[in-house]
């Protein structure tokens, strides 16, 4: 077939077998494995094989610049393979759809849910509620429905790059079977995959999570003794990346570096530990091990005995990708008394914009975290009036 097919792939060896057969049968010619560092690098004859050093992961079609200019071409996982019942005319349908909608970035294959497991793995649990929610979303013709599509198999426009978590999707019979989801205890090759020190996937929303430490950013304008020392209790290991921040616009940069998708960065999870904030041991665990995508853990601030914000917060890579360019839409969002990119109104902007987008942020119930001088006002922008009514003055 002239679309070219690039997969991406680490590890999980039977996993890309399937995938490739699957291909195969489709009359697939053109293929391209892109080896992400794997412990075990893909050697098999009958593909391409492009060798990474997993900088770009599931972004590396675009960030090593494979993908073509001039004709549509398909990326997925390695993890997924073509239903048995798919019908041989995939491609003609894809390139059918994105002829018929030039808006649309990409139309992947929908995923089959009929042989889901019963009960689910408790490390796909929330995979399972998901994939099935997508049949709520809106049709926009018969046959395709106006649903996201990640990283799994889609054919995109010609050139360009990542679009980001978007699109449609074909529905059955136009299907892929997405192999962890089916397996209800890891394979030896998943073990491998999830433990490799520089994991950066989806892992930390599930099981795996235990054998990935969680990424914490610390953005600090002077770094509290009582907030380090809360952090280093914690029960899981972590990777603290601290930022010392010294402009009224630092925090949003910091942020937004750690948000927004490049071809150099994949969104990853991360929890976000403000630099007066005092943690308890089990606070960065139930944070990382919480199936929600956007969740706080309460802290005290001026009246409130459990404020919620961005104090202490997680955010996963799925609502990441589902609003990649979240920091470009706020970028020039200020007031009378706050210029864009205030550190003071971020955390409003941020909460606003998602809620928008219809995402619900998880508050976790009590006890408060500590919060030193989350007593007092240090920014100027409450008026005398406005310090009575909080019981500050």
């Amino acid at each position: 077939m002239a679309v070219p097919v690039f997969i991406t792939y680490r590890d999980r060896a039977d996993m890309l077998s399937a995938c490739l057969t699957s291909l195969w049968d489709y009359g697939f010619d053109d293929v391209t494995v892109i080896d992400n560092d794997s412990a075990r690098p893909y050697r098999e004859w009958g593909v391409k094989v492009v060798r990474s050093d997993n900088s770009y992961r599931q972004l590396a079609p675009w960030g090593l610049g494979l993908v073509p200019k001039d004709r549509p071409y398909i990326v997925s996982d390695s993890d997924c393979m073509i239903a048995d019942t798919c019908p041989d005319d995939l491609v003609e349908r894809m390139l059918e759809v994105l002829e018929r909608w030039p808006e649309v970035a990409k139309v992947g294959l929908g995923i089959n849910t009929a042989n889901f497991l019963d009960p689910p793995p408790d490390r796909y649990a929330y995979s399972y509620k998901m994939e099935r929610a997508v049949a709520g979303y809106p049709l926009i013709a018969p046959g395709v429905r106006a649903a996201p599509v990640d990283t799994t198999f889609a054919m995109y426009r010609a050139g360009g790059e990542w679009p980001g978590i978007c699109g449609v999707r074909l529905e059955a019979p136009y299907l892929i079977e997405h192999l962890p989801w089916l397996n209800r205890e890891y394979s030896q090759d998943e073990h491998l995959y999830y433990s490799r020190p520089d994991m950066t996937t989806w892992a930390r929303t599930h099981s795996a999570a235990e054998e990935v430490p969680p990424k914490v950013l610390v953005p600090f304008t002077a770094l509290r003794a009582e907030t380090v020392v809360g952090l280093q209790n914690s029960t899981i290991p972590y990777e603290m990346v601290a930022r010392p921040i010294t402009d009224d616009e630092g925090y949003f940069w910091a942020l937004s570096e750690a948000w927004t998708p490049t071809p150099e960065h994949m969104p990853e999870p991360f929890i976000v530990v403000e630099h007066d904030i005092v943690v308890r041991p089990e606070t960065l665990r139930e944070l990382r091990d919480c199936p929600e995508d956007w969740c706080a853990a309460p802290f005290r601030y001026l009246n409130e005995p459990l404020a919620y914000g961005m104090g202490c917060v997680k955010f996963s890579d799925r609502l990441i990708c589902r609003s990649p360019y979240l920091f470009q839409k706020i970028s020039n969002e200020g007031d009378p008394l706050h210029p864009p990119r205030h550190w003071c109104r971020l955390d409003a902007h941020i909460w606003e914009a998602l809620t928008e987008r219809g995402e619900h942020r998880h508050d976790h119930p009590g006890p408060a975290l500590g919060h030193v001088g989350g007593k007092t006002v240090t920014h100027g922008c409450y008026s005398a009036d406005d310090l009575v009514r909080i019981g500050r003055a």
